[in-house]
């Protein structure tokens, strides 16, 4: 599930790659008139020739290679760039950064109990490193 999502994700932007640099540097939008015509679109651009999987009556529509090419690195980028902030966004909310373990640090420590208190408990805290 998870690489079909990735993989779709993917496909979408560099759709909106090719469509944006259409609308901007070609004849108008492009996008796909069917479902079969996805992956004609891709394989298409892929293999160096954005207009290859539209229509023929698209074809015109379909900006030059520069500019479409530069477009779909641009949202390829866009897509990684959100996903990562996406991915930190979640981290942070379900907790699992590390800002919400429950250890206090050093500093927290020797404030809260005393340096004497933190020595006379030092078998207890690391018995690992107390010799007996």
């Amino acid at each position: 599930m998870v690489v079909t999502t990735v993989v779709g994700g993917v496909v979408c932007a560099a759709l909106v790659g090719v469509g944006v640099a259409a609308a901007l540097w070609g004849g108008g939008w492009v996008w796909p008139a069917t479902a079969r015509d996805i992956s004609s679109a891709v394989v298409g651009l892929v293999g160096g020739a954005p207009a290859a999987g539209y229509p023929a009556g698209l074809h015109a529509r379909v900006a030059g290679p520069v500019p479409t090419y530069l477009l779909v690195a641009l949202s390829e980028l866009l897509l990684c760039v959100g996903c990562l902030l996406g991915a930190r966004l979640l981290r942070h909310r379900l907790g699992l950064d590390g800002q919400k373990t429950g250890f206090a640090t050093r500093a927290q420590a020797r404030r809260a109990l005393g340096t004497g208190a933190l020595r006379a408990a030092r078998p207890v805290i690391r018995p690992d490193l107390t010799r007996r």
